[in-house]
């Protein structure tokens, strides 16, 4: 696996018999994505590089990685202790932030075949059903930081703080707990879904299989939950159906009266969006062709090296411009270089001849290179059929001194 993932940070040559993929290469690392294991995959990449490629520069673009979240860093949001997903430029050594995706944790939904339709399971409540609570939170409350940051007031904490003291909240404490999770999210509108030691946790997504809003949090006052934790580029922008909690509203513990405030039609639409992306967020049973999260997470790495490479020709003709402009301006004075901008038209009208110049240049460049390898490709075909000939003619006269002396083919053992 290390030596297919590295001989993509390659050039070309290093594919046997130019056997690259068409589009690119990702790999899932079945781990928490803390910042030292992403830059020890980094250096295990680079270990091999040496094998497949010894001093080839990096090739960037062909390689992507997908995981839960980008990776996870601790952070303080003012009296409260928060994780984020971000990315450093250490962990962008072979793959660019372009191409890092986040897939949905394997959750209670899944789509399975039945009678050849596709089906989705648990069935939810529909959009608008009354349920029995206005919110569920299913985890653990904590009074401290587990990570030796000092004690700290947590999102986690205030939560169950706050759902203790309202009629309206369950609070589900575990799998020992009478309430169950399932139980929880099946009879709330809304799922209180705070970071734990990572960004994202489960619970987002099986609140959603279950139908319930899931509920984030801001995790400053300038900041919302980053979208890159709930795998948008699979399920679509999280915006659409959840409600994140502004860092004043829930540090103050506001979360509730927040919630109760919202409007029930802005709440239904909220439902019925959840609706679509619970079925884009399930994965299917074994055997299954149905329309699930890998069908649309197979299609977001292939959209994902698309636009990469769509992006890198833009940022190569920007270069070219770049390059035009710098020739065009380079006897000119500092006084005359301030003073043009992109509404010079006569900049401009000297401009675009020499772009169009460089890239001809480089258009002949690829045409000629293209020529000589299939002249290359002709000659060595040429050779073959000689080679081939050749054969023939030798095998012919063997076959007419062996009928000479009496003696027929002798068979190959």
């Amino acid at each position: 696996c290390f030596e297919a993932l590295a001989r993509a940070t390659c050039p070309q040559s290093a594919y046997p018999d130019g056997d690259a993929p068409r589009l690119g290469t990702f790999t899932y690392q079945t781990a928490v994505t803390m910042h030292h294991r992403v830059r020890a995959w980094a250096d295990a990449v680079e270990h091999v590089r040496k094998k497949v490629c010894p001093g080839a520069p990096i090739v960037r673009g062909r390689l992507a990685i997908m995981g839960i979240e980008l990776p996870t860093v601790w952070l303080r949001a003012g009296d409260a202790t928060a994780v984020a997903a971000r990315v450093e430029p250490e962990d962008e050594r072979y793959v660019p932030r372009e191409l890092m995706l986040t897939a949905p944790y394997v959750s209670d939904g899944v789509h399975f075949a039945r009678r050849g339709e596709c089906v989705l399971k648990p069935t939810a409540p529909r959009p608008g059903a009354p349920r029995k609570f206005l919110a569920a939170f299913a985890g653990a409350g904590r009074t401290e930081d587990r990570f030796g940051y000092g004690r700290h007031a947590t999102l986690r904490s205030v939560l169950v703080e706050e759902c203790a003291a309202a009629k309206d909240c369950v609070h589900a404490r575990g799998a020992g707990d009478k309430i169950l999770a399932r139980d929880a999210y099946d009879n709330s509108i809304f799922a209180l879904q705070p970071w734990g030691d990572t960004a994202t946790r489960r619970g987002f997504f099986d609140s959603l299989a279950r139908g319930a809003i899931p509920v984030v949090f801001a995790e400053t006052s300038h900041a919302v939950h980053a979208g890159r934790y709930f795998a948008e580029e699979i399920v679509g922008d999280h915006e659409g159906y959840t409600v994140t909690v502004p860092f004043d509203v829930w540090t103050r513990n506001g979360t509730l009266p927040y919630l109760r405030a919202l409007a029930p039609g802005f709440v239904f639409h909220l439902q019925e969006q959840a609706a679509a992306a619970r079925a884009r967020a399930a994965y299917s049973l074994r055997g299954s062709s149905c329309k699930d999260a890998a069908y649309y997470a197979a299609r977001a790495v292939r959209d994902k090296f698309r636009d990469y490479d769509g992006g890198r020709k833009a940022r190569y003709i920007a270069k070219l411009v770049a390059e035009a402009g710098e020739e065009l301006l380079g006897e000119a004075s500092a006084t005359e270089v301030s003073s043009v901008d992109g509404s010079d038209s006569d900049f401009l009208q000297q401009l675009l001849p020499k772009v169009r110049q460089k890239l001809n240049a480089e258009e002949t460049a690829a045409k000629l290179a293209e020529k000589e390898a299939a002249k290359a490709a002709k000659l060595a075909g040429k050779e073959a059929k000689r080679a081939a000939k050749e054969a023939a003619k030798v095998a012919k006269v063997a076959e007419k001194e062996a009928a000479k002396t009496g003696r027929g083919p002798v068979a190959g053992r």
